[in-house]
């Protein structure tokens, strides 16, 4: 049922359920972050994981590369070096992400930021 009759934004809805696969989820959290007017009652999250596992991830990139004429990267790096490569960095980005989410929630704490929103709230409970 669409919501868009009093001017709202295009995209607007009301569901009785939505289901998200993978990357959905981001794509649901952008739109809702938006201010998108996206209603539901029940959201299902798919167990399909975002992303795979570095080796899983370094053997398509390299299938990838290799099919697209990029064959001089897998000629001289290493399979095993790429995925060192993958793992390390996935595992800087995932401390990043972890730090600046702590820093944020102290910030938070000491009134230096407004607390999240109760559409904020909403995404992080039916996120947990």
């Amino acid at each position: 049922k669409t919501m868009n009759q009093e001017g709202g934004h295009p995209l607007a809805r009301e569901f009785d359920v939505v289901h998200v696969m993978s990357g959905g989820f981001l794509n649901l959290y952008q739109l809702l972050f938006a201010g998108v007017k996206i209603n539901f009652k029940t959201l299902v999250l798919d167990s399909t994981p975002i992303l795979p596992k570095p080796a899983a991830f370094t053997r398509f990139a390299r299938a990838y590369m290799d099919s697209v004429g990029l064959t001089i990267i897998p000629k001289l790096i290493p399979s095993p070096i790429h995925q060192a490569f993958v793992t390390f960095r996935w595992s800087l980005q995932s401390a990043y992400i972890k730090l600046k989410h702590q820093f944020l929630r102290f910030v938070c704490l000491l009134g230096k930021r407004k607390a999240a929103s109760d559409q904020m709230k909403k995404l992080n409970s039916q996120a947990n």
